[in-house]
């Protein structure tokens, strides 16, 4: 195994790692590990250099050039690859199982840690240019006024887990971007993220509108205050999030802006429109059956 200690850098997505190996006496590596650093992409990889800090770590990479051995591991797979530039190393695809069968589950548990911890800070200080070639369905967003999770736009934000009796949910937040729109609302759905017993009350899906300028929510299917089990989901969340709606307002903000980059920057045809704002529609739920009838969850399908 690894005992890995990572070291943060200057930069937000790099960390340097000292790893020992088992054995006596053991292989002495530093690395420099990196996350991709785009707040919209999806990808759970990490790029991780070797370099050998003693002669039992050089002799393990005898036979490549130390200086140039970057592998991508893939938390999500748990697996090594040799990337692109070291192709044309002498035996890089030696170097990949190798590393492969060094790492544990809590070193690969610690490099998915480290992953989110990344991407994680990156998504927190995304900006409007972060957004100008994200692929917004324009027509979609304009014709019918469909809405935008932020778990679309990035997609390894974490989401909030709230419970309720013996149902856990997932909550996922979707935005109106039109800039001609007015509206401050944010559609909140809670998605069972747990399979209910025949004999649990709470066996469905609840979906509220925060009003985060007036910070007022109301159940979207009767229009009224929250009541019973809805508003004590509610509760958990905004126990869990104090200043939900502020979070909410600068998302709103974030999405709304970079939306309007976007869209001038892609889709110049699209002007504004004369006339009443369209009828939203809300996205499938990423816990959502898929409609394709696959039977998988929407975010482990088409989504």
């Amino acid at each position: 195994m690894f005992d890995l200690h990572p070291h943060p850098t200057p930069a937000p997505n790099a960390y340097k790692l000292t790893a020992a190996t088992d054995g006596d006496p053991p292989a002495l590596f530093d690395a420099l590990v990196q996350v991709c650093a785009s707040p919209t992409c999806g990808c759970e990889a990490v790029h991780i250099r070797l370099q050998p800090q003693n002669t039992v770590a050089k002799a393990l990479l005898s036979d490549a050039d130390a200086d140039n051995t970057l592998l991508t591991l893939d938390v999500s797979t748990r697996q090594v690859a040799s990337s692109p530039q070291t192709q044309t190393l002498p035996t890089p695809q030696n170097i990949a199982p190798w590393l492969s069968g060094c790492l544990d589950d809590g070193d690969w548990l610690d490099l998915e840690q480290l992953m989110l911890g990344c991407k994680i800070a990156v998504i927190a200080a995304a900006t409007v240019d972060d957004l100008v070639d994200h692929p917004f369905y324009f027509g979609a967003i304009e014709e019918i006024g469909e809405l935008v999770p932020w778990t679309e736009v990035f997609p390894l934000s974490q989401p909030w887990h709230i419970s309720a009796g013996r149902c856990a949910y997932e909550v996922d937040e979707s935005y109106c971007v039109r800039p001609e729109c007015g509206c401050r609302d944010v559609t909140v759905q809670f998605w069972p993220a747990t399979n209910p017993t025949s004999d649990d009350p709470v066996n469905a899906a609840y979906t509220f509108i925060c009003d985060h300028r007036k910070r007022t929510w109301t159940d979207a299917k009767t229009g009224r205050t929250p009541t019973g089990v809805a508003a004590k989901l509610l509760g958990q969340l905004r126990h869990a999030t104090p200043r939900i709606e502020g979070l909410f307002a600068r998302r709103a903000d974030v999405l709304r802006a970079g939306y309007a980059l976007a869209r001038d920057t892609h889709a110049p045809l699209l002007a504004p429109r004369d006339g009443p704002s369209p009828t939203r529609v809300i996205k499938i739920g990423r816990n959502d059956p898929c409609p394709c009838g696959s039977g998988k969850k929407h975010k482990r399908c088409c989504g």
